[in-house]
């Protein structure tokens, strides 16, 4: 879970160290950045195969707990975005929930609160799932890792893949936030926080990697000797 806490912290400075930088870097319009975003994402749907099935999301039923965090903060960044009480409405419950084996996942997150976090619905919670099972099924290809636009990327994939399922009950709220631009403001955090993560499984395994062939060098100049 402390992981997970510093994982975010660093995705939030990260942030704001790209704001100090903007007026220094090239600029380019909002229409032809995600244009070349969905070109990016139409050349990688013949070859990422990914695929998000009930029967993929029953296999992370060990990281739900953790997922339910990532998503209450998603839903809380959200929120403080779009300030719409009718938003709220659908995308938290009430804090009161009784943990039973319904609700079991919401165990961590009422284990860790102090009155401020926040409780993501089933739409939210689901939009993440979704994000975290992209996430770990491309990172096993080196075609997200050549993107420079690897967030914007998983999203617009996330996205393709939630709106392919039934219609959800959200709809048009009375100040005009559609289901599509909640589930872009949710899935934006959520997915720099998972990329983070699995960037930092990565280093670690890569680290452990040159630790392990240092060792055996050593071990082979000591036998040498």
């Amino acid at each position: 879970m402390s992981v997970t806490v510093h994982v975010m912290k660093t995705a939030i400075y990260e942030v704001e160290n790209k704001l100090l930088l903007q007026s220094t870097l090239p600029t380019i319009s909002t229409e032809q950045h995600w244009e070349c975003v969905r070109k990016q994402v139409e050349a990688l749907h013949p070859s990422c195969n990914v695929v998000v099935s009930s029967e993929t999301l029953s296999k992370i039923q060990e990281v739900l707990p953790i997922l339910v965090y990532v998503a209450g903060y998603a839903v809380y960044a959200t929120l403080k975005r779009l300030n719409c009480a009718k938003c709220k409405d659908v995308l938290t419950v009430d804090k009161t929930i009784t943990v039973s084996a319904a609700h079991e996942h919401y165990d961590l997150v009422k284990q860790l609160d102090r009155g401020g976090l926040v409780y993501p619905s089933m739409f939210a919670l689901n939009a993440v799932a979704h994000c975290y099972v992209v996430v770990e099924q491309l990172a096993t290809q080196p075609e997200l890792l050549l993107m420079r636009e690897q967030h914007q990327v998983v999203t617009e994939l996330t996205l393709h893949l939630l709106a392919n399922e039934e219609p959800s009950d959200f709809d048009t709220c009375e100040n005009g936030h559609t289901s599509e631009s909640v589930l872009k403001h949710i899935l934006r955090c959520s997915t720099n926080i998972l990329l983070k993560n699995v960037c930092g499984k990565l280093n670690d395994k890569l680290l452990d990697a040159v630790d392990k062939a240092k060792k055996k060098r050593k071990a082979t100049t000591l036998q040498n000797k």
